[in-house]
């Protein structure tokens, strides 16, 4: 695993950030942590009450009688334990993160918001860039420049009803980030990337805008089909080695990217299936410096899309 030293080498704006996470923060986290375990043993302590009532009154008449009023007892202390051991362990974990992105994204001159103050989801699905849902949630916005370029990344949680053969049926249907950074060349079209082959289940030709565009790449267009309402904006957009790029970074998201562009902005959706900026892989402790590189790099990845699509070139490419 990367160490917050080589971070701090990557990007240089972070220049001092592991000694001041070791002096500053890391302290702060100890107190994060041990909420977090007690949350956790308040929710063991739910379980260990609540699991014996459920199955006194569950099966009743497997018991003397005067086993029931304990048993709805227990079962009732026990799901108090669990919901307020839970919510410690989201409260914990929610403090530990805002912390430590506050950190990260003050030292990169960005702005950090848990609850943005506005969504974009609805205009992302206008334009097919995500898929058709009833709910949605959206958390954890950070926006900035990277060399001049604006941007605004935001976590988007999207859930979909359907009816099933008996009961109606909830499912994800999107969950990962979204965001929109400008783009360096001047258009007035809607242009929209769609993967041939993807997990968002939609009627293609209903929902998104214009007509299916043709361009000078096989590969790219075995991967995608693109639709516009400017054929010539179209191509001057998407030239060939903006593709090669496209297909770069599509298989860095492996192969869960959307995009288009649209009111002068590059817009994306990269579906992770997975949480922003939370503990995860081998760092199973807000305490652990795994998880505060986890961090910087969930945040510094607009460098990487920056970099990767040279949206900061001044080029005809």
């Amino acid at each position: 695993m990367i160490t917050l030293e080589q971070l701090e080498r990557s990007v240089p704006a972070l220049k001092g950030f592991a000694a001041r996470y070791r002096a500053e923060v890391q302290p702060v986290l100890v107190k994060h942590e041990r909420r977090l375990k007690s949350g956790g043993e308040l929710f063991v302590m739910g379980l260990t009450l609540g699991l014996p009532g459920a199955v006194l009154v569950k099966f009743e008449h497997a018991f003397p009688p005067w086993t029931l009023a304990p048993g709805y007892v227990l079962m009732f202390v026990g799901f108090g334990f669990l919901v307020w051991g839970a919510a410690e362990i989201r409260a914990s974990k929610k403090s530990a993160k805002v912390l430590l992105v506050e950190l990260v994204c003050g030292l990169l001159g960005f702005t950090y918001r848990l609850r943005p103050s506005q969504t974009y989801t609805q205009w992302f699905y206008k334009i097919a860039v995500l898929p058709a849902h009833e709910t949605y949630d959206v958390e954890d916005e950070v926006s900035g420049a990277v060399d001049g370029i604006n941007f605004t990344f935001q976590e988007a949680h999207l859930v979909n009803t359907t009816d099933g053969l008996r009961r109606r049926e909830t499912a994800t249907v999107f969950r990962g980030l979204i965001g929109m950074i400008d783009f360096h060349k001047r258009f007035s079209s809607t242009t929209v990337v769609v993967p041939r082959q993807g997990t968002w289940q939609r009627a293609v030709g209903e929902t998104v805008p214009g007509q299916r565009a043709r361009l000078e790449s096989p590969c790219f267009e075995e991967r995608y089909d693109v639709f516009t309402t400017d054929q010539v904006e179209a191509r001057y957009l998407l030239t060939p080695t903006f593709m090669e790029r496209i297909l770069a970074l599509d298989a860095f998201f492996k192969g869960n990217l959307q995009f288009a562009f649209d009111n002068g902005r590059f817009l994306f959706a990269a579906d992770q299936q997975s949480d922003w900026m939370e503990l995860r892989g081998s760092a199973q402790s807000v305490v652990d410096e795994r998880y505060a590189a986890y961090i910087i790099l969930d945040v510094t990845l607009i460098y990487h899309l920056i970099d990767a699509l040279k949206l900061n070139a001044k080029t005809k490419a």
